[in-house]
């Protein structure tokens, strides 16, 4: 009887395994997604500093994709234990990127000009 426990927790461990992704591939894609926001957010630095160095404005664009890549990570952090804190902090991020965004449209279409 006991080889057929081991069987059947066999058996539906293989199943759940089909149908979800497993616990040693979600940890990869987490640590994937925090390197490529840690390297996003050091390619953003550099162009920040190079901008101040130089005299010249941080492109909104630019800025609005970093602002809402950023503020996609705390919604997912927010969604997981919906601490009022990143709720705040989702909702700043989320400003920063409509006025990043308006404020390319108005430089774009030469009404910021």
């Amino acid at each position: 009887m006991d080889k057929m426990d081991k069987d059947e927790i066999l058996f539906k461990a293989r199943a759940e395994g089909a149908k979800s992704v497993d616990e040693g591939t979600r940890h990869m894609q987490d640590r994937g997604r925090k390197f490529a926001l840690l390297a996003f957010g050091a390619v953003y630095v550099i162009i920040a500093v190079l901008c101040l160095i130089s005299g010249n404005d941080i492109d909104p664009g630019v800025t609005a994709m970093f602002m809402a890549s950023v503020g996609g990570e705390l919604f997912a952090q927010w969604r997981d234990n919906r601490k009022f804190g990143y709720l705040l902090l989702v909702l700043i991020f989320a400003a920063s990127v409509v006025f990043n965004l308006i404020w390319l449209g108005t430089r774009m279409f030469g009404a910021g000009s």
